[in-house]
């Protein structure tokens, strides 16, 4: 295979910052733009060079002109359209939060292993050429005893719910709030450095959706939440929120020395911190001597996803994170993301 014809559904902002990144790949190109206006996707699609135009995800499944699709729909419809896209022998990159559940992320990995494709979710903090160098500088710090792993930003589309309206982002019966939406950035980086937790204790800002009868199913949303994941001799603290700004950096801690990341989705400063000599009597004050890591810096790393993407399917080893550890690292970030909303009370349709 030469080069990867892609193919986009979804046609929000997220989409337009992939489609600008295929040009810096050589291995690809953008073909294709689906959404459920045709003449939308024409309008999307060919400003960026796409010629081919879909409002039916079959109808594009079908299309010999289509290497690869990128999923990048409303949550509830990822596990659908994914799957009709790799039982036609297509490629799949799905974005951010890759299914509503565990058990539909399974079924999409299962699909293509079968059907022989590569299907990965893109989740561009773990495959940021600057992770790799936070993992190694880890091994400095010693027996690790604590992290805080931290991403919130706020929505201004939550302040709708005062006006009782309810976005897509916090609405269940789309397979969306706080966790999905944005918990799963702390929540995979977590899983992807220090693996799947043992126990998870979980709490959250959980309201009720506005204009929603309180003996339906779907009643309840969380805005924010906040999950202690336990390991043998080691907790970390995941945070996340669409109702305000976080300013505090993820900070990783061990016996010998203290990491900080200033923003684990997207790193621009690592700090390690190692205590300074104690001299004399008394209590220490907790005094570090603080050093700045180098790391690189790509201009977006949603780049750096697609270079790993493209090279799974052109079996070559990935610069940056191979498909396979993505897919172990997917399956149990939505585990840890299903309890975690079995904890607050939040169920979703796909449950």
């Amino acid at each position: 295979m030469e080069t990867i014809r892609f193919a986009t559904i979804g046609t929000g902002v997220i989409t337009e910052h992939f489609i600008a990144q295929i040009p810096k790949v050589e291995e690809a190109e953008l073909v294709a733009c689906h959404s459920r206006d045709v003449e939308r996707a024409r309008e999307f699609g060919e400003p960026f060079g796409a010629t081919l135009f879909f409002d039916d995800v079959e109808e594009l499944a079908a299309c010999d002109e289509i290497d690869a699709v990128y999923v990048a729909s409303p949550n509830c419809f990822h596990h659908d359209q994914a799957l009709a896209c790799i039982r036609a022998g297509k490629h799949v990159l799905v974005e951010k939060p890759f299914a509503g559940n565990a058990r539909e992320a399974r079924e999409m990995l299962d699909a293509a292993r079968e059907q022989g494709v590569v299907c990965m979710e893109a989740m561009r903090s773990i495959h940021d050429p600057a992770y790799a160098v936070i993992r190694e500088k880890i091994g400095e710090l010693g027996t690790l005893r604590e992290a805080s792993v931290r991403f919130s930003k706020f929505s201004p589309r939550a302040r709708n719910f005062d006006k009782g309206e309810v976005p897509h982002v916090l609405n269940p019966r789309f397979c969306t709030g706080s966790t999905l939406d944005i918990g799963c950035y702390p929540i995979d980086w977590t899983v992807a450095t220090f693996g799947a937790p043992k126990r998870i204790q979980a709490m959250g800002v959980v309201v009720p959706v506005p204009g929603v009868a309180e003996d339906d199913p779907y009643r309840m949303v969380d805005l924010a939440g906040n999950a202690h994941f336990a390991y043998d001799g080691f907790v970390a603290e995941v945070s996340w929120g669409k109702v305000y700004n976080n300013h505090l950096d993820t900070q990783i801690a061990g016996e010998e020395a203290t990491l900080l990341v200033d923003r684990q989705s997207e790193p621009k400063r690592v700090t390690l911190v190692k205590p300074k000599p104690h001299v004399g009597k008394g209590w220490g004050t907790g005094e570090g001597e603080a050093s700045d890591v180098e790391i690189p810096h790509v201009d977006d790393n949603i780049q750096s996803e697609l270079e790993d993407f493209v090279a799974g399917i052109r079996g070559e080893e990935a610069p940056h994170m191979s498909v396979a550890d993505q897919a172990q690292i997917t399956l149990d970030s939505a585990e840890a993301m299903d309890e975690i909303r079995r904890q607050m009370g939040v169920v979703f349709p796909c449950d």
